[in-house]
């Protein structure tokens, strides 16, 4: 019977289906890349299977999901997997990779909220938040540092 499906009608009737969905899905969605395990198979060239995933934290659902060639195509895709969610209402979470300005800025026009992992190679950026939370801790606030 599944055999039968077509994948891209499959594909796009889901997509429609999340997309209905995720008008609803409040809190946080969480935004990462997994390299499947065992998912390579050497003997015909196949690397191992990454995907990145949008999971809706207390709806315990993936809402989206994209495979890439590696690790590092995980930037090219995030932006391809927030075009599909309704984020308004939501709070993004990506790791230090997804960490970019126009990651940053297409939440912001989808009305989303976002909390961005970020590591010293950020440079400029790092040190500019570092020391906004030693003035604040200056003012009496706990840093983080």
């Amino acid at each position: 019977m599944f055999a039968l499906i077509d994948p891209k009608q499959f594909e796009a009737s889901f997509i429609r289906w999340v997309q209905g969905i995720s008008q609803t899905v409040k809190g946080v969605i969480a935004i990462d890349g997994k390299t499947l395990r065992r998912s390579h198979d050497q003997a015909a060239g196949k690397k191992a299977l990454h995907l990145v995933s949008a999971w809706a934290v207390e709806k315990r659902l993936v809402l989206a999901q994209l495979a890439t060639e590696e690790k590092s195509n995980e930037i090219t895709a995030i932006p391809l997997l927030l075009e599909q969610l309704a984020l308004k209402g939501g709070i993004v979470t990506l790791d230090a990779m997804g960490t970019q300005t126009k990651i940053a800025e297409q939440m912001i026009e989808q009305d989303g909220d976002y909390a961005l992992a970020l590591k010293d190679n950020h440079g400029n950026l790092f040190d500019e938040v570092k020391a906004t939370f030693a003035l604040a801790e200056q003012d009496g606030f706990a840093s983080p540092y």
